[in-house]
């Protein structure tokens, strides 16, 4: 928006040809996406068309907890270096969006975008929309007011998952389907 101000383009324009494009690409990439999942099905497409599929979650469990269990020998330093860097790079993403107004990369762009934000990308958006909704129309004290509320939904929702798998791995699954 900021580059159509600067040239001159106006931004209400702008935003209905960005909207437009956004729901035809969402709606190409849906029918696409099945048609082409019912063509082959979903475990025959292997990486590409299984990107979010079980297959893969599986295989990151397997690399998260079945091969530190079973593994013989000495540390994976490399495993450990590239956790490592993933997390300093979290943390300077942090620092540089407290330190510097309007800086483009949040440091939850890059966590979903390494890792299972595909999971939670949902919830933040719609928790993302209600902070811009309150915070619009009710002004600061509104949010300061109902910021509890949404901050106790995130934790009620984060230990009930740890409950649930909690219990599954007592009776001896692999989280049983639930996801931190």
């Amino acid at each position: 928006m900021k580059l159509a101000l600067e040239n001159g383009v106006r931004v209400g324009r702008l935003t209905r040809w960005m909207v437009f494009g956004l729901i035809l690409g969402l709606t190409a990439g849906y029918f696409f996406t099945l048609e082409t999942i019912y063509d082959y099905g979903l475990f025959v497409l292997g990486q590409q068309g299984n990107g979010r599929g079980s297959a893969r979650i599986g295989r990151y469990y397997h690399y998260l907890y079945a091969d530190v269990a079973t593994r013989q020998g000495s540390t994976d330093w490399y495993r450990l270096i590239f956790h490592g860097l993933g997390v300093l790079v979290t943390w300077l993403l942090v620092v540089l969006r407290q330190r510097f107004l309007r800086w483009p990369l949040h440091p939850m762009g890059f966590i979903y975008g390494t890792g299972f934000g595909w999971f939670v990308w949902g919830a933040s958006f719609v928790g993302w929309f209600c902070k811009w909704v309150v915070a619009r129309y009710g002004g600061a004290r509104t949010y300061l007011t109902v910021r509890p509320f949404f901050l106790g939904l995130i934790f009620g929702e984060i230990c009930v998952r740890a409950l649930w798998i909690g219990v599954s791995l007592m009776q001896g699954e692999m989280g049983g389907g639930f996801v931190m």
